[in-house]
């Protein structure tokens, strides 16, 4: 059996957080970061003790180029095994930078700019190891987790349970100026199944998330938001 996994620590990729878990078997890295971030991910690495090669999975919690931008490059540097979603793998294989529609007023402005500067996003093309479509334990891996699918954000949008934790990519977020419980993202590709996706890690017993971006969000501050969002719905 894969021993107790532990939280080790966040990597700050500029506006990115990836998260490494790890066991004394191993470590999996949960995100890329984007493009150029791999000198900033091994000196995380190496402050903390890790060696790339302790690395044995990366896992992709959802296709956009600020996750999987750096994938190639700390792939290479880890040669491990890279997990993503079977609906996104395409997305991966092509490196094609995805800019969607933004569910917030900052989204849709951001995606605006961010459709005038597409080809600059674009990032180097990865085949992935191994597609998932249903929840899947990370035993194999020698980490006490599951990856279970979360859409919402995106159609491929993945989580990492551990225990009561929830590394979640992006689907919900925290950041200054915009947090204080408005943790409902820039970006959302079908609103009611985002909202499936938070029901579902809470009924886990998920006590604590870890976006992609900004601080970590209690379980409350999430039942908080939910239950303002009905009230607009039916208000």
């Amino acid at each position: 059996m894969a021993e107790k996994s532990r939280f080790i620590a966040t990597l700050h990729l500029g506006k990115v957080n990836t998260y490494l878990l790890g066991t004394g078997e191993g470590y999996t890295l949960i995100d890329a970061g984007p493009k150029r971030s791999l000198p900033r991910s091994l000196n995380y690495l190496s402050t903390l003790g890790v060696e790339p090669h302790e690395v044995k999975l990366i896992v992709v919690t959802h296709v956009h180029d600020d996750h999987v931008g750096g994938l190639s490059a700390i792939r290479g540097v880890c040669d491990c095994p890279v997990m993503v979603h079977a609906d996104e793998a395409d997305i991966l294989r092509e490196g094609r930078a995805v800019i969607p529609p933004g569910s917030t007023l900052i989204g849709r402005i951001v995606s605006a700019v961010g459709q005038r500067f597409r080809g600059l996003l674009d990032y180097e093309p990865l085949e992935p190891d191994v597609l998932i479509t249903d929840a899947l334990t990370l035993e194999e891996f020698g980490i006490d987790a599951t990856v279970i699918p979360t859409p919402g954000h995106s159609r491929g949008s993945v989580s990492v349970v551990a225990g009561d934790a929830a590394f979640v990519g992006d689907l919900m977020m925290n950041v200054i100026p915009f947090g204080s419980g408005k943790v409902f993202p820039f970006f959302a590709d079908d609103v009611p199944r985002l909202f499936e996706s938070w029901e579902t890690l809470i009924d886990m017993g998920v006590g604590t998330f870890y976006p992609g971006h900004g601080r970590p969000i209690t379980v409350e501050t999430v039942q908080n938001c939910l239950k303002a969002r009905r009230r607009n719905a039916t208000g």
